[in-house]
């Protein structure tokens, strides 16, 4: 067959055309993970886990590695949440079986947190962690989704209908609904050495020039609120909900520090037991209820009045509390003793823990139980 000129002209170009196409195609390919994507929700809700006491003999039912959520929140009434470095999945309470799963094969899962049933995601892209998803916590279906351009070693807060995502240099807010991006924060020159998030809004501690103070930012606007001086060396940022409470190295001295969350001027000073250098930041949310603080300084469950600013009762403890049905649960080396609000011991379940936890939970009649990565489910 003999082709004319124009015709060898014509083949060429489509050639060349054809090459460059393929040349382009392959490392979008590559650089993308949607053939490694796996994605199965739930088609409906699941039942509520059963309620009841905790048995008084607590065995391993079964177990999970996994990527702690940044706030310890890994619970709802029906799921059990866990995540490794690319996917995440919501279990049965009482065996294990995942009911729904998020695999991005090709990416690595940057950070995760939840927030009022919402279960947050943010993935790699490139250099960015920028892929954000919201899914239903019990179902895995999928809320939202949206791209930002987010710094690598971020960490998700969750405050009230609204979330944040915190790098060393600066902080943006996220409305829960729709995901959109609502502010962001920063202040030329200085690091965020740590931050809370609640009822007040977010809360950070800032450094700037050797100088270290606590600063309030309204949760919705990210307007500055107050900026405050720390109240000591070695300050931690425990919680910012009805009363933001700081731990801070006095002297030979630690002391937990309950600011005003309108002002953020001290309204009480309470003794720690806590070996002044110790890192003692609190690996869950504290718990507030009947405007009392209940939170972990790592070493002792610490039950403070807001009000008066004084502590109410201390047990110690090997790691953070639990809340449910206005029990609070203090893990032990023994076991897991059960308390009243007022710090009378109700109920004992015994069973083998981990030398220390960074979080305890109660699903029904289980316990959830952190420690490094590995999640324990209890009953």
């Amino acid at each position: 067959m003999h082709l004319g000129r124009e015709w060898r002209h014509w083949l060429i170009g489509a050639v060349v055309v054809l090459a460059a196409a393929v040349a382009v195609a392959v490392p979008a390919i590559a650089d993308s993970d949607w053939y490694t994507l796996s994605y199965h929700p739930l088609a409906h809700t699941p039942a509520a886990a059963p309620t009841g006491p905790l048995p008084t003999t607590l065995q391993q039912r079964w177990s999970a590695q996994g990527v702690v959520s940044d706030q310890g929140s890994s619970t709802t009434a029906r799921t059990v949440i866990t995540a490794d470095a690319h996917q995440i999945s919501g279990h049965n309470p009482a065996n294990g079986q995942v009911r729904w799963s998020y695999r991005r094969g090709n990416t690595d899962l940057c950070s995760w947190t939840m927030d009022q049933n919402t279960v947050i995601a943010v993935y790699r892209n490139g250099k960015w962690c920028s892929d954000i998803t919201g899914f239903n916590a019990d179902t895995g279906k999928r809320r939202w989704y949206l791209n930002a351009d987010l710094p690598r070693g971020i960490s998700l807060l969750d405050g009230s209908g609204i979330y944040y995502a915190i790098s060393p240099t600066s902080a943006t807010g996220f409305y829960l609904d729709g995901g959109s991006k609502a502010w962001s924060f920063h202040k030329k020159g200085c690091t965020l050495n740590g931050a809370a998030a609640g009822d007040v809004g977010l809360v950070l501690l800032t450094e700037c020039a050797g100088r270290t103070d606590v600063v309030a930012l309204d949760g919705f606007t990210g307007k500055q609120r107050w900026d405050v001086l720390a109240p000591g060396g070695n300050s931690k940022l425990l919680s910012a909900d009805a009363g933001v409470v700081v731990s801070s190295d006095v002297g030979n001295h630690t002391v937990l520090s309950i600011l005003n969350s309108d002002s953020g001027q001290s309204t009480g000073v309470v003794p720690d037991t806590t070996p002044p250098g110790t890192t003692n930041t609190a690996m869950t949310k504290p718990i507030i209820a009947q405007n009392q603080w209940i939170g972990f300084d790592g070493r002792q469950v610490i039950v403070l009045d807001l009000n008066s600013g004084r502590a109410v009762w201390s047990r110690k403890s090997i790691g953070p509390p639990a809340f449910f049905e206005s029990t609070v649960y203090v893990p032990t080396a023994a076991g897991i003793d059960s308390y009243d609000l007022a710090g009378h011991r109700t109920a004992h379940s015994s069973t083998t823990l981990p030398k220390v936890i960074d979080g305890l939970e109660r699903v029904g009649t289980h316990a959830v139980v952190r420690s490094d990565d590995t999640i324990r489910v209890l009953g």
